[in-house]
């Protein structure tokens, strides 16, 4: 699976709507919670609040990962309403 992630491009590996690798499946699993890019700060506040540190800075934004409990903090604590529930 690593190799699979390497070889990913940039938009394949962070899409809000899961983009898929080269063989249909999706690289990583999907969380419940996605960043808007176009409205993340990159505070570093879910970051710091999440409980089981599912979410990553990037020079973009933040990333929300596969392992996040749903427990809606990184939700209701963003200054920028950049993070929304995965619909």
């Amino acid at each position: 699976m690593t190799d699979e992630l390497n070889n990913l491009t940039e938009p394949e590996a962070v899409t809000a709507n899961g983009g898929t690798s080269e063989s249909g499946r999706l690289p990583f699993p999907v969380s419940p919670y996605v960043v808007d890019p176009a409205h993340c700060v990159c505070c570093g506040t879910c970051v710091a609040l999440c409980p089981v540190k599912a979410i990553a800075m990037t020079e973009l934004s933040a990333v929300i990962r596969g392992h996040c409990i749903e427990c809606g903090t990184c939700e209701s604590a963003c200054p920028a309403n950049a993070i929304h529930k995965n619909v």
